[in-house]
């Protein structure tokens, strides 16, 4: 039988089918091996990690077994009466987990770690139509935004640290780890549920890396460069094949016109095309999949996953490529650019000129 040393009216009891809580100082029992997934097993011993807030617990048979963060039963008679809560957030630690053990077939075993980031748990009373989770810097600017779920009691989410928008994103783009955020202080707010004050907390650095603030913020500066350099080469592929699908489309639409007209608009359309694909093939392979990763956006992509996966600043080398990236990039954009504002525009000219509808090139939604 254990007290909890922050709540007294919570006590954990372990017996040779489980483990037991009460949040009533032993007025109300529960069974907490639905609820946490602790499988059915003789309960020898429980500590409470002081530091870290958790419970530990001994088992005969299922080994040690380790529930994190206490605060929503420490919480919840507190939260039943004052209705929606967004209980305290324990300061998180930004680690960097590789496992770099060599395959070794069957006899590999990796259990389950707990998630990385930041636990996050609230209470309703009564269920709501949508919660969100909002996640804040010191500044107020809006880092991360977490669905919720709206169901009466208590959840849990992990923010794992990373801003919104990070890796991966679309076309072919290796495989890379969240873009995290600086150490320093946040805040998170429950947003759909009226009245529910704020959280803050502390991010912490592993204290094991070696790596300066200095370091973290020219790493930071550069993906958030890779990123948005990433998203526009995704930007522009998308535009390229919806302009290519209504040039394409142009012979049936002017099928019924006098035939030279027909075949002039045929030809205008072909040539729009062939531009098209000609920037296109700056950005991504032809044959698609892995080949793209020597085009353009195959290798800011890698360079993205390349620096992502580190902790520290991008090396020279790095520097100049991403530098380099940047200038190829936008040649391409303008290219893109000189296309749509003469071949595409005078093919839809034209078409309009016979009363017929305008090729839509999406050019202020996706090229600015």
């Amino acid at each position: 039988v254990r007290e909890d040393p922050k709540n007294p009216d919570v006590v954990y009891v372990g017996s040779e089918f489980g483990l037991y809580v009460s949040v009533t100082g032993g007025g109300d029992w529960i069974r907490m091996n639905e609820l946490t997934g602790l499988p059915p097993a003789p309960v020898n011993d429980i500590l409470i990690h002081r530091r870290d807030n958790d419970l530990i617990v001994g088992t005969h048979g299922r080994s040690i077994w380790v529930l994190d963060d206490l605060a929503p039963l420490q919480g919840i008679r507190t939260a039943i009466s004052e209705g929606p809560t967004l209980f305290p957030v324990q300061d998180a630690v930004r680690k960097e987990y590789h496992f770099t053990k060599p395959f070794q077939g069957q006899q590999t075993f990796k259990p389950a770690s707990p998630p990385l980031g930041a636990f996050i748990s609230y209470f309703l009373p009564a269920d709501q139509d949508s919660v969100t989770l909002v996640v804040r810097d010191a500044d107020g600017n809006t880092v991360r935004t977490l669905p919720g779920s709206g169901k009466a009691g208590i959840h849990r989410t992990t923010w794992e640290l990373n801003f919104d928008g990070s890796p991966p994103g679309g076309g072919f783009v290796i495989s890379a780890p969240p873009v995290k955020v600086l150490p320093g202080t946040y805040s998170v707010a429950l947003e759909g549920a009226e009245g529910t004050p704020s959280q803050t907390f502390q991010v912490h650095l592993d204290p094991d890396l070696n790596v300066t603030e200095t370091e973290l913020v020219a790493q930071l500066e550069a993906l958030q460069n890779l990123l948005e350099m990433r998203d526009q080469a995704d930007d522009a592929i998308e535009q390229i094949g919806l302009v290519q699908g209504e040039v394409d489309g142009v012979p049936e639409v002017v099928a019924g016109q006098p035939e030279a007209t027909v075949e002039e608009l045929v030809g205008m359309a072909e040539d729009a095309h062939a531009a098209l694909e000609e920037v296109r093939l700056q950005l991504e392979s032809e044959l698609g999949g892995y080949r793209s990763a020597t085009m353009l956006q195959g290798r800011i992509g890698g360079m993205l996953s390349s620096l992502a996966q580190a902790t520290r600043q991008p090396t020279d080398s790095q520097a100049e490529w991403i530098g380099n990236y940047q200038v190829q990039l936008q040649a391409v954009l303008e290219e893109l650019r000189v296309v749509l504002d003469t071949d595409i525009n005078n093919l839809s000219q034209a078409i309009e000129a016979l009363g017929l509808p305008a090729i839509k090139t999406g050019k202020d939604r996706l090229i600015s």
